[in-house]
């Protein structure tokens, strides 16, 4: 009797449909922008980038972002005066590409790269809040980037 009542009970809790649409297969790979950690978190063919998406390998780049401070090259010397600088990576598109900040980025190498970015973010910006900030796009086939910080 004990069994039968608690049968009755459960039974009554269920509902037969509409059932809700449970979504992607959790189990299956991140789509296209989705988030991931590794590359192994993503369909075969494509790559955990830096943005911490999948995308397919054909559409990311490493980013070559070099930079002279006043039209000198960037030193010791010429990087003395500044704050310690900020570099972020960016979208300039509305393609959702999203952001991407690094501080303090060292000056005086006057250089920074950055691999597995996704097309999307094309553009950078190199400076510091009290200074402000130059910005240009980023060749996405080549990955270079040039920039002369004038402060």
């Amino acid at each position: 009797m004990g069994r039968s009542l608690l049968v009755l009970i459960f039974a009554g809790c269920l509902r037969p449909g509409p059932f809700p649409d449970p979504g992607p297969d959790p189990e299956g790979p991140p789509v296209k922008g989705a988030g991931c950690e590794l590359d192994s978190d993503c369909a075969t063919g494509s790559v955990c980038t830096r943005a911490k998406g999948c995308w397919p390998a054909s559409e990311i780049y490493a980013a070559h972002v070099t930079w002279t401070i006043n039209g000198m090259p960037a030193s010791a010397t010429t990087c003395a005066p500044l704050p310690p600088l900020t570099i972020e990576f960016y979208g300039a598109t509305s393609t959702g590409g999203g952001q991407m900040a690094f501080k303090p980025v060292a000056c005086a190498e006057g250089k920074f790269t950055l691999v597995q970015l996704p097309t999307v973010i094309d553009s950078v910006k190199l400076g510091a809040r009290d200074l402000g900030f130059r910005s240009t796009t980023i060749d996405t086939t080549t990955g270079e980037a040039a920039l002369d910080l004038m402060f």
